[in-house]
This record gives C-alpha cells, structure tokens and sequence, in this order.
C-alpha cells in the first residue's frame, strides 16, 4: 500500500514535469512556426530568382546561365531545384547539385555536360540549362489520310488549318518521319538549300532534340519541320495548312 508521503513526492514529480513539458511544447511550437516561415521566405526568394533565370520560351522551360551566375551558390541550389519542382523532376541529390553547378558555370561553353538524374539529364547548350527526358525517338508513320495523329511516345500531332503549307496533291503520301538530319531543304524566306542539320543549328535547336522533332513529308521530299519552318518550295498560294504538337 502506497502511504501518503509516497503520493506527495509522485505529485510534487508529476506536477514539475508537467510543468517542464509544457514550456517545452511552447518551445517547440514557436520553432516550428519560425522554421515555417523561414521556409516561406526562401521559397518565395527562390521563385523570384527563378523568374529572373527561366526561359519559358523554351519547351519545356530552360535556366539561363548569365543570370543564373549572379547569384550565390546557395541561391543558384535554389533556382535549379526550383526549376525541376516545376518541371515535375526527383529533386538531384547534393552530389548532383554539385556537379550540375560545377560542370554548367565553371567549364568551357563548349563542353559537352551532361548530369545524369532518376529519370532523365540536366544538359547544358549555348549558355543555357535543359532538363532531357531522353525520351526514346518516335517510330516513323508512313501514309497518313487524317488530320489527327497520336505518336507512339503519346504525343499528339494535328493538321491545322490557316498554314504556309500547300495541301498534298493527290498522288502525293504524306509521312512524318524523324532524325532525316542530311534531309535537303529551303526555309521559307532562306535564299537557298541546305541540310536540316545545317537549320536546326542555325536555329540553336540542341543536339539531342534535334532527332525527336517531326518531320513531314509530301512522297520522299521534306515540307515541314514542325516546329520550325515549312519547305518555300511547297508554300500554298491560298488557304494552307500546318502540322503542330498539342
């Protein structure tokens, strides 16, 4: 049987703790908000430095490097994990940032980067940085006859009306095919032919990307670089069309 002199020393114990638990509750609570709002600021840091960096012309988004330079090591961490939580990427382990920062600000502009991530590569093209699924090349299609087009690495591809490029003739098949790079062709608006490599570079399209765009063609002759530009050779002298990604 517990005495009383028992019951008074667990109380006076009891009431001490309670009284050290509560204060360390409050404690931990307040740290917790000020972390939280610590963690608001950097974010909010982050996405400001990010809108500075981000090239959303580029699809999907690219960081430009110049600007990306400004900043300190820990803010340039930041802006490239910011930037791959908006593309949907695993977040790079701190190895990885390091070699992402290292290779993309301190080597040569023309040497050749690539990080390899989870699921894709951070790559490094004229002062600019992409993240590359490393999707397989769609398989080519031969003989279309309808406006709609579902490629087999789910990509849509649709005729739209109101293009630069004639309608095929009847005795024309019409194709999309992918990689051709020694493919001769005349931009529209060019003063002459050359290979679709030699357009693809001028036009500072990255190596990698260069085999997954489509191409159309009207029997064996390319008309249309998705994307890009369309052959002068077959420009309509009415209501055209063009092939576009959706």
């Amino acid at each position: 049987m517990i005495n009383s002199t028992a019951i008074f020393y667990v109380t006076k114990l009891f009431r001490r703790l309670k009284k050290r638990f509560n204060g360390f509750l409050k404690s931990t609570l307040r740290s917790i908000e000020l972390l939280q709002q610590q963690q608001a600021l950097i974010d909010e840091i982050s996405q400001a430095d990010l809108l500075l960096c981000e090239d959303k012309n580029d699809v999907p988004a690219t960081l430009k490097l110049n600007e990306l330079k400004q900043f300190s090591a820990l803010r340039q961490s930041n802006v490239v994990r910011a930037w791959l939580s908006d593309l949907g990427v695993v977040m790079p382990s701190k190895a990885q940032m390091s070699q992402i920062l290292t290779q993309s600000l301190e080597s040569r502009e023309d040497a050749q980067m690539q990080v390899q991530l989870s699921k894709g590569a951070i790559r490094r093209y004229r002062e600019k940085l992409y993240f590359d699924a490393q999707d397989a090349t769609p398989n080519n299609v031969e003989n279309i006859d309808s406006t709609i087009l579902v490629l087999n690495d789910k990509t849509t591809l649709k005729r739209e009306s109101g293009g630069l490029l004639r309608l095929p003739f009847e005795h024309e098949r019409v194709s999309i095919r992918f990689g051709l790079l020694k493919s001769q062709i005349k931009p529209y608006k060019k003063i002459r032919s050359n290979t679709l490599k030699y357009w693809l570079k001028d036009l500072k399209v990255p190596t990698w990307q260069r085999d997954h765009i489509p191409l159309v063609f009207y029997n064996d002759n390319l008309v249309q670089v998705v994307g890009h530009f369309v052959s002068a050779d077959y420009i309509s002298e009415g209501h055209g069309i063009s092939w576009e990604l959706t």
